[in-house]
């Protein structure tokens, strides 16, 4: 018998089938019947079908920008949603590659900054130069280097349409108000330069407060999520709190475990429980205790990741194969899991039910 490397046992040797398996059920219907989530389960993205000229800007975005065929059909479907009343433009993407390129951005940048907001091709880049500058001086203004605000734009490009100038200023300027030394509070916006164009809830550091956070550990935690900023006090914050307080059975708990770990108030709490209920259906396991152990997982995609891992496992021995409770098995890539896993046979849909 041959240690695992996740601490079981096993005689058994890895095999891609396993891979393929995975491979195969990512993203199919499959999981809808077994998925306690409502709703259709989502499909692999469909390729553009508003004509020639989303062809011509696949092409510029594959050819040009080096995304993949996936990549830009995802980013092209999202812009077409956006703005389903209006046809996207090669001429228009390019005006906005050059605007971009002409901030310090490279094509790599720009590739990124698209794919996290591909709502920019929708928008008109004709005559927007002035308004650009504007808005990069107002960053300017407000402290930020050059690097700074390359980051910004890397990473949420939209800013340059979704706010003026002034709006801009004037939610800067609030930012300010927050109490967070100056480079903290610019060390916000690179993180998570998005919350610019969301609409802002002052009143979260008193919230947090309130709750029996000291202010530095709120504080913290708002560095550490920038978006909670954007998260409604009275209603997102506080369901929660109380969703992972009945969850571990202590609000101290709860409270502690939220401090470390901010993101998980960004995780809607319907589908977090929904993908622990799954996991309990199918591995009979203590959820919380995994849970503490690895609170990332509870972040992971029930249609990609978490459900069809947890079928997997379940098909070929569950808990007696794999430990579960290692913090490893839903957080590594899917070649990874292979090759620490001790399975050799692929998963069919008949020994999940």
């Amino acid at each position: 018998m041959a240690v695992h490397p996740m601490g079981c046992t096993t005689s058994l040797t890895p095999s891609n089938n396993l891979l393929e398996s995975i491979r195969k059920i990512q993203g199919r219907s499959c999981l809808a019947a077994a998925s306690p989530l409502k709703g259709p389960i989502r499909s692999f993205i469909r390729a553009p079908k508003n004509g020639a000229e989303d062809e011509l800007i696949q092409e510029e975005l594959v050819l040009g920008l080096q995304m993949s065929p996936k990549q830009a059909a995802a980013v092209i479907m999202t812009a077409n949603t956006f703005s389903p009343g209006t046809h996207l433009s090669l001429h228009n993407l390019r005006g906005w590659i050059k605007a971009l390129v002409s901030f310090g951005l490279s094509i790599s940048d720009i590739s990124g900054g698209l794919r996290r907001s591909p709502i920019l091709i929708a928008c008109s880049a004709s005559g927007r130069e002035n308004a650009n500058a504007e808005l990069i001086g107002v960053l300017t203004a407000h402290g930020l280097s050059d690097n700074q605000i390359q980051c910004v734009l890397r990473k949420y490009p939209t800013v340059l349409v979704c706010l003026t100038p002034s709006s801009l200023g004037a939610k800067l300027l609030r930012l300010k108000e927050l109490g967070f030394p100056p480079s903290e509070e610019k060390g916000l916006l690179e993180k998570e330069p998005s919350i610019l164009g969301s609409s802002l809830q002052w009143d979260t550091v008193q919230w947090l407060e309130g709750e029996g956070y000291e202010p530095e550990v709120a504080r913290r935690m708002i560095k550490g999520k920038p978006m909670l900023l954007t998260y409604n006090p009275e209603t997102s914050l506080r369901k929660t709190l109380a969703y992972y307080t009945w969850l571990v059975g202590s609000r101290e708990e709860a409270h502690s475990i939220l401090a470390k770990n901010a993101t998980l108030f960004g995780l809607r709490t319907s589908a977090v429980h929904a993908k622990l209920a799954f996991m309990v259906s199918k591995l009979d396991i203590d959820v919380v205790a995994m849970m503490k152990k690895n609170y990332a997982c509870l972040g992971y995609s029930m249609d990609t990741r978490t459900g069809p891992r947890t079928l997997l496992l379940r098909s070929l021995g569950g808990t007696e194969s794999f430990d579960v409770y290692s913090q490893m098995w839903l957080n590594m890539t899917d070649e990874a899991f292979v090759q620490c896993s001790s399975f050799s046979r692929p998963w069919t849909k008949a020994e999940s039910t």
